[in-house]
């Protein structure tokens, strides 16, 4: 589509007949301008899997990253993309704890410099088809904290253990077995299969005896005890 005024807008996503997961129906936007690029995509996307750099020309300045800011943890859909600027849309202080420590890491490992909504306020991004610049200044790079990236407690001492999982429905129970609360914000849910990470926001915590789903799919939801 040309947007105009020599901008050319190109859906990338969704481009499959269906997906299992409803948030891969989620739009992948790639807008030129002269000689700058911008790729838009929200979380999922149906891109991460069905695409490759070979199929499809991700090369852009600037990501705006998906809500959950994990898109970025493809390495190779990152490698794809090689962009100078990210831009992250997430509300200040959120109970989701976005954008996680990962995400950050591999995009100052990339050289690439990022903005935040939720430190710096509204992003505006200007191209005249040759260069960008942007209403704000790069959000200084944080350094980690020693416990960013802490393993995972010994589930023999906490007391906490998966207990079922539902490959189908995508649906991980976990409970805590112990006579006592556990924190596990910051905790690592891992697919050694499907390399996925779930990092558990901060302030879970699983009461004595309780237990906790972790859910994704196509009949996602959330309520009492269930993160999505």
């Amino acid at each position: 589509m040309d947007a105009g005024l020599g901008a050319r807008a190109v859906l990338l996503a969704p481009n499959s007949s269906g997906y299992e997961n409803f948030n891969n129906y989620n739009a992948v936007l790639k807008l030129t301008y002269g000689e700058t690029s911008f790729l838009y995509r929200r979380c999922g996307g149906g891109i991460r899997r069905k695409n490759t750099a070979q199929e499809c020309n991700l090369k852009a300045d600037v990501l705006k990253v998906g809500h959950t800011a994990l898109v970025v943890n493809d390495e190779g859909f990152l490698k794809a993309v090689s962009p100078k600027y990210a831009a992250i849309s997430v509300g200040k202080d959120n109970k989701y704890d976005h954008p996680h420590s990962e995400t950050l890491a591999k995009l100052s490992e990339a050289g690439v410099q990022v903005f935040r909504t939720d430190l710096q306020g509204t992003i505006v991004a200007a191209s005249d088809g040759k260069t960008i610049t942007f209403n704000k200044k790069a959000s200084p790079v944080k350094e980690r904290a020693p416990d960013d990236f802490h393993a995972t407690a010994d589930p023999s001492i906490s007391g906490v253990k998966i207990t079922d999982i539902d490959l189908k429905s995508e649906i991980v129970t976990i409970k805590n077995t112990s006579g006592a609360a556990v924190d596990i914000s910051r905790w690592k849910l891992v697919s050694i299969k499907g390399n996925q990470i779930f990092i558990f926001p901060s302030g879970t915590v699983i009461p004595a005896g309780g237990s906790l789903k972790v859910v994704s799919g196509p009949k996602v939801h959330t309520g009492p005890g269930i993160l999505m």
